[in-house]
């Protein structure tokens, strides 16, 4: 039997979104011109396989950002007073859930310090993954890891350690965050590629639908519809925060921390049923070296002068592979495009201790003040569906080419307006707060501002719709741009975007206290702004490309 033959028949078997029958296909052949503009596009089915590999993304991110979400207030605000002795307050009071009482910096320095090194150690895990271990392998090491990271946070929530031993608690806690951190950079840099490597086909191709209509079905609008999905079920995950944000407030942070690692037993249980299923491909080799000794001939004498005159990358070709040459192009020019995600991650995220105590200085009813960042997941799971099914869909039945470009500026724009609307929210908090400037650490009266905690909802609101386009059109360019030797470590540069953002929310710290916090907002607002700016006048073309 024919390669095509064996193609027709697994795409038969597969079927695709816009209708089960295939009459006929061919992914080998040109497609023409007037064929791309006249025929209608649509998306291939995913392979069922890809759904068990989210699940395995829903139980790891699950239980990182439920331990997360609790980490603020368990490091800054002490065991409330009249409370249960685990960190939980008594009930119908405005005070927040609390553990170690080190204060809003240093909550701000260790959450910080987590989101650096989750966001770092892929770099490692990348490279490891390309070089030596497979994608498989890599996220069976990082699974192991987090596992023993999950047993220390579960230490240092125990009722006898918070009430008699905090320097053991704070211990167990730096060193569960570096655990943590180190099993996440084996994890996070290859599941996505993980789940590209399983749709078969590698070029768009026409087939005829049992309706008789002839259709392109795309690739890249393929891709794009399995990272909404991978998106999607990240974003799943991190809803159950809301389970362990309650928990923390109604008993106290064992159980809080002990959620996620029962949620995390999902994780190995999946990868041993899914294992036998994937298309694993083998890892390509260290390149390290090669890549090294290549940039050495391209940054050597003269370098500039080439720059200028087109032939930079020319210039290493006659002693080296042209293909691997343009490789390392190729994933360099994906770096410039990830380096304009540092200020929108900033707006999106590494604020969140200074968005969390924006809430505990405000009213609240029945919920938490890091109740509110279930709002960011929440926000996801709604609107990723309205993309899959009826924003993109139209755009394409309209041939409007909502381009990569627009998509990733559309959330720039976003994450920029929901701290700008931060900085007012903070101004107000101090106009109102029966401390004035010291609404954070404030015991007079009613201890918060009169004006309800709900006003921070677009905080997390809008960054969370930013992040469905932002984020995922760089999941997708960031596989379809990368070469197959380097898409775990391309990945991961994309994620180390995250990990500087860290490192501008650790210098925010210096003004994280009263009565400086209106500042972080308002000057990543206005700078994502002007990012999201340059960033369009810079890779207007990028669809072209």
């Amino acid at each position: 039997m024919s390669s095509k033959s064996i193609e027709l028949e697994l795409l038969i078997e597969e079927g695709l979104d816009d209708g089960p029958g295939i009459i006929n296909t061919d992914s080998s052949s040109t497609i023409l011109e007037d064929d791309k503009r006249s025929l209608r596009r649509i998306t291939g089915r995913v392979p069922r396989v890809a759904f068990l590999i989210c699940l395995v993304e829903l139980a790891e991110r699950g239980s990182y950002y439920s331990l997360t979400g609790c980490l603020t207030n368990f490091i800054q605000r002490p065991l409330p007073v009249g409370g249960n002795g685990t960190g939980a307050p008594s009930a119908h009071s405005q005070q927040n859930a609390g553990a170690l009482g080190l204060g809003l910096q240093w909550a701000n320095v260790l959450y910080l310090m987590l989101i650096f090194l989750a966001y770092l150690t892929p770099i490692w895990g990348g490279f490891l993954s390309d070089s030596q271990l497979g994608k498989f392998k890599a996220v069976w090491t990082g699974t192991v890891i987090c596992g023993v990271s999950h047993i220390l946070f579960i230490l240092a929530a125990l009722p006898i350690v918070l009430q008699e031993h905090r320097i053991t608690g704070l211990v167990l806690i730096i060193i569960a965050i570096v655990v943590l951190a180190l099993g996440v950079g084996f994890i996070k840099p290859n599941l996505l590629p993980l789940l590209m490597d399983q749709y078969p086909h590698k070029n768009d191709f026409i087939m005829v639908l049992e309706s008789g209509e002839v259709v392109i079905v795309d690739r890249k609008a393929t891709l794009e519809k399995m990272s909404l999905i991978f998106y999607w079920s990240i974003n799943v995950g991190c809803f159950f925060q809301f389970v362990t944000v309650l928990a923390e407030d109604r008993y106290g942070y064992w159980l809080a921390f002990s959620i996620p690692g029962m949620m995390y037993l999902l994780l190995p249980i999946v990868l041993i049923v899914v294992g036998p299923k994937l298309l694993i491909l083998p890892p390509g080799g260290s390149m390290f070296a090669d890549i090294v000794s290549v940039l050495k001939i391209c940054y050597s004498t003269g370098w500039y002068r080439r720059f200028k005159d087109g032939t930079f990358w020319e210039y290493p070709s006659s002693r080296w592979d042209p293909q691997f040459v343009d490789d390392i192009k190729r994933t360099i020019d994906a770096c410039k495009i990830f380096s304009f995600f540092v200020i929108f991650n900033v707006n999106d995220g590494s604020l969140g201790s200074i968005q969390t105590n924006q809430a505990g200085s405000l009213t609240r009813t029945t919920v938490p003040n890091d109740f509110f960042s279930v709002l960011n997941p929440l926000t996801i799971l709604i609107m990723v569906p309205l993309q899959d099914y009826f924003l993109y869909p139209f755009c394409r039945k309209h041939n409007w080419n909502y381009t990569p470009q627009l998509k990733i500026f559309t959330g720039f724009i976003l994450a920029s307006i929901g701290s700008i609307i931060g900085a007012v929210l903070q101004y107000m908090v101090y106009q109102t707060s029966p401390c004035g400037y010291k609404a954070s650490t404030c015991e007079i009266g009613t201890q918060v501002s009169p004006i309800s905690a709900w006003w921070t909802s677009p905080v997390w609101i809008l960054p969370a719709v930013g992040e469905c386009f932002a984020n995922v059109t760089a999941y997708e360019l960031a596989y379809s741009r990368s070469p197959k030797r380097m898409q775990s470590l391309v990945f991961a540069l994309f994620l180390a975007s995250t990990s500087l953002s860290a490192v501008l929310g650790e210098i925010c710290t210096i003004a994280a206290k009263d009565p400086y916090l209106v500042w972080p907002f308002a000057i990543f607002g206005i700078w994502g702004l002007v990012s999201a700016t340059r960033f369009l006048r810079k890779f207007n073309n990028l669809h072209l490309e």
